[in-house]
């Protein structure tokens, strides 16, 4: 048995939950800041059978794509015709939104009480 781990936008999770729910699949959710971007993220909970993780893993891969964005960020401060004003200039840096990690662990037994 295996404790599968997935971490995922929020705005990600339903289409990802509704896909594995309708599965088969039972889920835990619980709600996560990433730590780069400090946006919303739900980690996602799921217990599986051995031969069970590679299609649970294949839905997360199909359903979590990723695609490329760009942030804009304070650059160095800018001195003008004054020593004592400056402006910040921002500069667009890409990063990648949506996507998924996923965790695959082994579960030795599960107790519920």
């Amino acid at each position: 048995m295996k404790l599968v781990i997935t971490v995922v936008k929020e705005n990600t999770k339903f289409k990802l939950s509704d896909e594995l729910v309708s599965s088969g699949y039972a889920l835990t959710e619980l709600s996560s800041v990433g730590g780069f971007l400090g946006e919303a993220n739900v980690t996602l909970f799921t217990c599986v059978e051995d031969e069970q993780v590679d299609a649970v893993i294949g839905t997360i891969e199909r359903v979590c794509s990723v695609s490329d964005r760009f942030l804009n960020v304070a650059s160095e401060p800018m001195q003008i015709a004054s020593p004592f004003l400056s402006i910040f200039g921002t500069q667009p840096v890409q990063s990648q939104e949506g996507g998924a990690v996923a965790f695959v662990i082994p579960v030795d037994s599960i107790h519920k009480f």
